[in-house]
């Protein structure tokens, strides 16, 4: 047994987190699977695997947190390059299918992201002429706002205050 494997927690129980562990999960997530897949494969709880991981992006986690967390983002990475590396190299079916649908990478590379990535792009021009418009007030700009914001637009336009105007 590892001397990381004879670390206890408080309640006097093994602790599951090892540099052991921390090796498998480095052989798993280039995969693109989900969290919930690797951490029933690695033997532990989604819980588990999700407390450890939010530990260390706060900033609060021990040692071998920051370890899982760091493997899990290089982990991550490694399996989108390789992948787009398949892709240029022609063998792009089943790589093209995992980037797009992979809960780590499809918002970089589904059609929908590119499609709220080009809606972003217009409105933040929409926006940008609305501010600019010498014609308008401070008022008709905010309502004009608080219509695009109605019609469901909410989500890429800045934020804009009910009561901004009064």
């Amino acid at each position: 047994m590892s001397q990381a494997a004879a670390i206890t927690t408080r309640t006097g129980r093994r602790r599951k987190l090892t540099p052991e562990l921390i090796a498998k999960v480095r052989d798993l997530v280039p995969s693109g699977a989900p969290d919930k897949t690797i951490a029933a494969a690695c033997g532990i709880t989604h819980q588990a695997w999700c407390l450890w991981l939010k530990r260390a992006r706060d900033g609060v986690g021990d040692e071998l947190e920051r370890e899982l967390f760091e493997a899990v983002q290089q982990g991550r990475a490694q399996g989108e390059l390789t992948h787009i590396q398949k892709i240029f190299a022609g063998d792009s079916k089943d790589s093209q299918w995992l980037l797009t649908h992979s809960p780590h990478w499809r918002h970089n590379w589904s059609d929908n992201a590119a499609a709220q990535r080009a809606v972003q792009r217009q409105m933040d021009g929409v926006v940008a002429a609305i501010e600019s418009t010498q014609s308008l007030s401070t008022e008709q700009k905010h309502d004009l706002l608080l219509q695009l914001q109605a019609r469901g637009l909410g989500g890429v336009l800045p934020q804009v205050e009910a009561d901004a105007g009064t």
